[in-house]
C-alpha cells in the first residue's frame, strides 16, 4: 500500500503547509504491506494476539504517551485512553498531547520540540538520554 501525497497531506500532516508536507511525502512514505493494521484489527477482523501489550505490568520501564490533539489518523482520545489503561498500574506513565500538530509531530519542522520535552520528561524522571557525541 501507498499513499498519495494529497492523502498523506489530510492523514498525517493535516497542520502543514502543501509544501512540508510534500517533502515529508517524498521522504518517508515507502509502500508497506498493510499488514500491521490488520494485526491491529483495524481491517474489521480480530486482533492479533501480537499486538497486545500488558498494561498493567508494574515492572515495565517509564512510558510517555505523545500524541497531536489534530492528529487524524490516532485521534487524542484514542491516545487518552490508552494513558488510561496504563495509569492504573505504580509504574510511571505520562501523556503530552501537543496543541495544533498532527501525526507528523516527530519528523515535521517541530520535531526538536516534542524530543525536548520527550528529554526534559525522561529526566524528571531520573533517566538520562546517552546522545552521542558531535
Amino acid at each position: 500500500m501507498t499513499l498519495s501525497p494529497e492523502r498523506f497531506h489530510h492523514v498525517f500532516a493535516n497542520t502543514l503547509g502543501a509544501g512540508e508536507s510534500d517533502r515529508l511525502h517524498h521522504r518517508y512514505v515507502v509502500p508497506a504491506p498493510c499488514r500491521l493494521l490488520a494485526d491491529l484489527g483495524c481491517a474489521g477482523g480480530p486482533r492479533s494476539p501480537r499486538a497486545v501489550a500488558d498494561a498493567g505490568k508494574a515492572g515495565r520501564g517509564p512510558l510517555l504517551l505523545i500524541s497531536g490533539q489534530e492528529d487524524r489518523l490516532v485521534p487524542g482520545e484514542a491516545t487518552r485512553a490508552v494513558y488510561e489503561q496504563y495509569g492504573d498500574t505504580t509504574a510511571v506513565t505520562g501523556l503530552k498531547q501537543f496543541a495544533d500538530r498532527a501525526h507528523s509531530l516527530v519528523i515535521d519542522s517541530g520535531w526538536r520540540f516534542v524530543a525536548d520535552y520527550a528529554l526534559g520528561w525522561l529526566d524528571e524522571h531520573g533517566i538520562r538520554a546517552h546522545l552521542p557525541q558531535d
